[in-house]
């Protein structure tokens, strides 16, 4: 249902805007805040419905109490970044403002979708809703750096997702099924463990550490952040980063088949969380522009967020729940910040 009130608020609000087109209203930013604001209404209120997890759409999708408290965290950013717009000077100028809130809505849908995915093909479909959403964007300030930023962004992504969906076809040759949570898919990379695995596992991560701007698939994130606009920096910061992070633990799971791998993906993924850690603080000393800075933090976070799967226990799963909410609304609190001064 949350889901649906999306999908259906996105094609309101390109309807509403052939009605308030290059006009300076905050309709559509009304309008955007009432669909968000019901999302997580409905989310919030079916908590409970929640506590036995359900497979729909033939196991493309599992709903779980884990999937829907990072739904509630996506929606609070999608929400945040519609109240930040309104104080924004491109945003609220009524020059594309509707379309600007229709992709932050499908931003806001395909995080939704990612984060209960248990399917390869979901996976992938989800990660692009919300990444060509990104595209566009960030490249909402209508300047040469911004243009520059988004154009790279795109660029990078697409090979990011080239990649990872190459390592996701040779998973599928091995496992012959799609379905990355299920006993077949584990029980038949334990049979058939090889080097070639390994290639998929690592050609597979590609795609969710290039969403979570984790080393070394970090590189884009500076410049795109540099040319936003500090409402879509606030949300790329958070709301790609969040989704990614869930569907790689459930991923990460799988490859180390539940304990059985013969390859250390435990390893793999710590020394990754270092690296990020370490580039991502030490790099951020050298800033002088503060969306840059924000950029390197978000990054060094992204290690943080990591610790908590590759821990590979429940209480690094808490640790991970309770890290996501405090950076939700820390990073949202300094970035309004800068949007004030």
């Amino acid at each position: 249902m949350p889901e649906l009130i999306l999908a259906c608020g996105i094609l309101l609000i390109l309807v509403a805007g052939f009605f308030t087109r290059n006009k300076k209203t905050n309709v559509n930013a009304l309008l955007a805040l009432t669909i968000l604001l019901s999302s997580l209404a409905y989310t919030i209120l079916c908590w409970n419905n929640y506590a036995t997890p359900l497979s729909l759409f033939a196991g493309l999708i599992r709903c779980d109490q884990y999937s829907t408290y990072f739904k509630i965290l996506i929606d609070v950013g999608g929400i945040l970044t519609v109240l930040m717009s309104l104080r924004n000077r491109v945003l609220s100028s009524g020059k594309f403002n509707s379309e600007f809130y229709a992709l932050l809505i499908a931003a806001v849908l395909g995080a939704h979708l990612l984060v209960a995915s248990t399917n390869l093909i979901m996976v992938f479909i989800s990660l692009e809703l919300l990444s060509i959403s990104s595209y566009i964007l960030a490249g909402y300030s209508f300047t040469k750096k911004g243009a520059e930023g988004s154009l790279k962004y795109f660029l990078f992504g697409s090979v990011a997702s080239a990649i990872m969906l190459y390592g996701f076809s040779i998973l599928f040759g091995i496992t012959g099924t799609l379905d990355f949570t299920s006993i077949d898919f584990t029980g038949r990379l334990i049979e058939h463990q090889s080097l070639l695995v390994v290639v998929a596992g690592l050609m597979s991560l590609a795609g969710f550490l290039y969403k979570i701007a984790a080393v070394p698939m970090h590189i884009w994130s500076p410049d795109v952040y540099e040319g936003s606009p500090m409402p879509v920096v606030a949300f790329l910061s958070v709301v790609p980063k969040l989704a990614g992070i869930v569907v790689l633990s459930k991923f990460a799971l799988t490859l180390t088949l539940f304990g059985q791998s013969p390859f250390d993906w435990q390893l793999v993924l710590g020394i990754i969380a270092m690296l990020t850690i370490g580039i991502g603080n030490l790099s951020a000393l050298w800033q002088t522009n503060p969306k840059r800075l924000m950029a390197y933090s978000s990054i060094a976070q992204a290690g943080f967020l990591l610790i908590g799967v590759v821990c590979f226990t429940e209480q690094g799963m808490h640790a991970l729940l309770f890290y996501s909410a405090l950076y939700v609304i820390t990073n949202f609190a300094v970035l309004i910040l800068l949007q004030a001064f």
